[in-house]
């Protein structure tokens, strides 16, 4: 019986990873695979150019917002039932969008996709974590997060040659053979699961969860409405979803101080590592992600570049995140996370500032928009990895889902924000990629600065706690730090 159990942990193992590295690279594939496909998808179903950055943001804003309740639902359910019942709900939403003869039920599939999402991210963790043998899991999870960084750069050139032989929708089409693989090969940990004694339950934070979707719900969509602002009385609905997007955040977080169970807890967000894995991770997300969104309609649509041609022009970003991805460990080990970090937010400034030189010359732009791939790559894993060094065990998982949140959050707000430099009708567009450089530029800046004096603080924590602890006036271990 022993040995039957220990063959199939292995198979079992093997199964999950397979099916959680699959997911996560379709999930973030789809983030950006849209991207060059928006001047086809334009013509095909009549869209304003204004109108566009809704097909990004209506698939990020419920990932991210809706990620944070993911957990407790997988607390809930159970991790494998919820995995999977997330990856019914995106290949759901991949049939929809694909057979959309309107825009608007092909922004419904997208927000069918992100719940989904929402639904597979957090769960897929803890899959890996209860199916995976200890000695393998650092492995397991390498490869996951992996899958995601190359995903991300791969989705605009899998977009173009996919639109170029075939067909905007083959962009979604291409999402069911692989959901279909994920569920099939997680099944077997669905049913090992039920047979596993109940976790106690959480309490789910209804309200606090509603009030985080709709306030950033209507945070992005009056920035995306910004750009029709042309008149008083058009200027009117944003600024009055704008007002009411603050308001209810207000509200979201004091409802937060007093909930049980919140869904985002107050000290987490006073924890300083958590606060420089946020500032890090929000102003990498609002730059590549609204960079590449613009890129593909400046690529696309003002250059008039095919679809394949397009996205070959995202192939330097690309191979720079491939290259930084595969070297980032050995990085952290030599130079810390604190260095690693700030190497790549300097990279990716000098990405910007180097576009912003040249604009109009789509060689350059796009030679140097390998610096930003190459800058995420360095970022992305010491800052998730040091959080979650950093924190206590028991909201490990709570501080993983925030900061994938705020991550993913801050890829919308760079869509809305940056797509109000973009202009112009399906017959003529017109990115003003230095306005939008200088823009990216500024973020960067101020994130680098703001990252630099917090985890200089966090250090000093840092030190203190040690000095405490080898005292002898507290005990434990020492957190790992950040950098």
């Amino acid at each position: 019986m022993l040995h039957t159990q220990e063959v199939e942990a292995p198979a079992s193992a093997h199964r999950t990873i397979v099916s959680a590295c699959a997911l996560m690279f379709l999930i973030s594939l789809d983030v950006t695979i849209v991207n060059v496909a928006l001047p086809v998808i334009q013509r095909g179903l009549d869209v304003p150019t204004a109108s566009l950055g809704w097909t990004a943001v209506a698939y990020t804003i419920p990932f991210a917002t809706l990620m944070l309740s993911g957990g407790a639902l997988s607390d809930r359910f159970g991790p494998a039932r919820v995995y999977l019942g997330g990856v019914v709900v995106f290949g759901v939403g991949s049939l929809i969008d694909a057979a959309a003869p309107n825009f608007a039920l092909l922004l419904v599939g997208r927000v069918v996709q992100g719940v989904g999402a929402a639904l597979c991210m957090p769960s897929a963790m803890a899959v890996l974590r209860s199916s995976v043998p200890a000695r393998q899991l650092g492995q397991a999870i390498a490869l996951w997060t992996f899958s995601a960084s190359v995903a991300i750069s791969a989705g605009p050139i899998v977009s173009g040659a996919l639109v170029e032989f075939l067909s905007w929708r083959s962009v979604f089409m291409i999402n069911i053979p692989v959901v279909a693989l994920a569920a099939w090969l997680i099944l077997p940990e669905v049913q090992r699961g039920e047979r596993r004694p109940p976790v106690p339950k959480r309490a789910m934070d209804v309200l606090g969860q509603s009030l985080y979707v709709v306030s950033s719900g209507l945070l992005i969509g009056g920035l995306i409405f910004l750009r029709d602002g042309v008149d008083a009385a058009r200027w009117h609905l944003p600024v009055t979803l704008l007002a009411l997007s603050a308001g209810g955040l207000v509200a979201f977080f004091l409802f937060e101080r007093r909930a049980a169970d919140p869904v985002l807890p107050t000290s987490l967000l006073r924890h300083r590592v958590f606060q420089s894995a946020a500032i890090a991770g929000v102003a990498i997300s609002v730059v590549n992600f609204g960079l590449v969104y613009c890129l593909g309609l400046y690529y696309g649509g003002a250059h008039r570049f095919t679809p394949l041609q397009a996205g070959a022009l995202f192939l330097p970003m690309m191979v720079a995140c491939g290259v930084s991805s595969a070297i980032v460990e050995r990085t952290r080990r030599a130079l810390g996370d604190r260095a690693t970090v700030t190497a790549g937010l300097a990279v990716q400034l000098a990405g910007t500032l180097l576009i912003c030189v040249r604009p109009d010359h789509v060689g350059w732009v796009s030679a140097n928009a390998a610096f930003l791939g190459f800058g995420v790559g360095l970022c992305v894993p010491p800052i998730t990895a040091g959080l979650l060094g950093a924190v206590d065990a028991k909201i490990s998982g709570v501080a993983g889902g925030a900061l994938s949140s705020v991550r993913q959050f801050g890829s919308a707000l760079g869509v809305a924000v940056l797509g109000l430099m973009v202009q112009g009708t399906s017959g003529s567009i017109r990115v003003d990629l230095r306005l939008i450089g200088a823009v990216c530029t500024v973020v960067l800046l101020v994130a680098l600065v703001a990252y630099l004096s917090n985890s200089k603080l966090t250090g000093r924590a840092g030190e203190a706690e040690r000095a405490t602890v080898g005292s002898g006036r507290t005990g434990g271990r020492p957190r790992a730090g950040a950098g």
